[in-house]
């Protein structure tokens, strides 16, 4: 495999890795000038074999801290073998599938040996306007590179290795059929299906969208911190609701608690009036000074540890059957892989313990999405149902609805800004705002999905 840097800053220490498909080099993607602040962006293409593109990738990924994995086409095969490194924090699949030559989930084989036999200059033409490249600069790459390279995706096994985050599929792409993708993806991931949809669709909206930025999430939720409560009234809501349903299935006093996003402490504040223990600990991306002097303005004392930390790996750091309670509100749409965070869960509670959690479910922020295809992905309840591991007995999972009324679209937006939420890109992009102030002037509202989950260890 090879790959090169498309967007590069000496400072940054979380990279996207994007595994383009068959054919593919970095010239059309070059041309996009793909970008996210605090990230390096990378392409790998021209796979040459599985140990040579694993022993690439893990060398280029040592100088990071912090993974996250686009795959396209083809490559969604190469990334499902070679990135399972702790450091790969997410996967995104895009019109690809883990089998790419198989005749139920992936391109039929009599269509990928004829590609094979019908390999000429005047076809690729064809096969760059068929995937939806025609009006990019064209990757340069010899025929005798693009025969090896799809033979070797017809030696790639059935067996598959890696969680996906999600999978988009078009619904128009004339490459992998988008049945044969649904089939693969069916029951293991979250699919999104893009409407019109040609094989190449739009990286920058995905990577603005899937790829979280933690940094610029805790910069939105430090700036507005003073303002928040005043805001956030079904984060209120959502945090009382949780801890009645917590209560409901655990003795709260005297546990040892482990709380993930802290903030302002509307959880909190519901279950530390049971004494709870003082080896209890809460994790949040904000300083542990800003947020000790946050609840004492708010009128109350966190006696356990405060942590500042990015909690999905903080939890990485904990050993076995550690606490007796992990509770977390309004926090884990933010985290980057929601699979490796229920296996943490279950690995670190004690047996008998409690996880209660509630975050936001599909169709939250519907009309931000329809208004700037701007938000952040919102799992359904059937999904995080599938992920759970079979160690873990869900005892509630309860989805509810909030509508927000608005005097104005302008207060929408400041309502947005003021609580932290849908922190996905930079808020002050004039066309951007500009289609939110428009898509809302006559009905300013928004809808909010929370989701609850309580969890026993066997």
């Amino acid at each position: 495999m090879h790959y090169r840097l498309i967007s590069h800053n000496q400072d940054n220490r979380q990279l996207i890795f994007i595994f383009l498909g068959w054919a593919m080099d970095p010239t059309p993607f070059e041309a996009l000038g793909l970008q996210k602040p605090g990230f390096d962006i990378a392409v790998g293409y021209h796979y040459e074999s599985i140990e040579k593109a694993r022993s690439v990738f893990d060398e280029l990924i040592s100088d990071y801290q912090e993974v996250s994995v686009i795959a396209w086409s083809y490559g969604v095969a190469i990334a499902d073998r070679i990135s399972d490194s702790p450091k790969v924090v997410c996967r995104i699949a895009i019109n690809g599938t883990p089998t790419p030559v198989n005749n139920e989930t992936g391109i039929p084989e009599r269509y990928h040996n004829l590609t094979l036999r019908m390999l000429s200059e005047p076809n690729m033409a064809k096969f760059y306007q068929s995937t939806g490249l025609e009006n990019l600069p064209l990757p340069s790459r010899t025929l005798d590179d693009l025969r090896k390279e799809l033979k070797l995706f017809s030696t790639i096994d059935s067996s598959t290795n890696s969680a996906w985050k999600k999978a988009y599929i078009s619904e128009c792409d004339a490459i992998f059929p988008p049945k044969s993708q649904a089939k693969a993806w069916e029951s293991k991931t979250r699919v999104e299906m893009i409407k019109d949809g040609r094989h190449y669709v739009d990286f920058s909206k995905i990577i603005e969208n899937d790829i979280i930025d933690k940094q610029l999430v805790a910069k939105r939720f430090s700036e507005n911190v003073e303002y928040y409560e005043s805001h956030a009234s079904i984060q209120r809501a959502i945090a009382v609701r949780l801890n009645e349903l917590w209560s409901s299935i655990q003795d709260i006093s005297g546990k040892k608690v482990l709380e993930l996003g802290i903030g302002t402490g509307f959880l909190t504040r519901g279950y530390i009036t049971h004494n709870i223990s003082n080896q209890s600990v809460a994790v949040d991306l904000i300083d542990t000074t800003t947020l000790a002097d946050i609840h004492d303005k708010k009128g109350f004392k966190y006696l356990g540890k405060l942590v500042c930390d990015d909690a999905e790996r903080y939890l990485e750091s904990l050993e076995d059957n550690t606490f007796d309670a992990i509770v977390s509100a309004s926090t884990i749409q933010w985290f980057n892989d929601l699979h490796r965070f229920f296996k943490n869960v279950e690995r670190i509670l004690k047996p008998g313990g409690v996880a209660a959690i509630a975050t936001f479910a599909e169709g939250t922020f519907a009309e931000l999405k329809e208004a700037s295809d701007r938000s952040l992905t919102y799992p359904t309840s059937e999904y995080l149902k599938s992920i759970v591991p079979a160690g873990l007995t869900i005892v509630d999972l309860i989805t509810d609805e909030f509508k927000i009324e608005f005097a104005n679209s302008r207060q929408l937006l400041s309502h947005i800004k003021e609580t932290g939420v849908n922190a996905v890109g930079t808020p002050t992009l004039p066309g951007h705002t500009r289609r939110i102030l428009s898509y809302f002037e006559d009905n300013p509202h928004l809808t909010y999905r929370p989701l609850y989950m309580t969890i026993i260890k066997q």
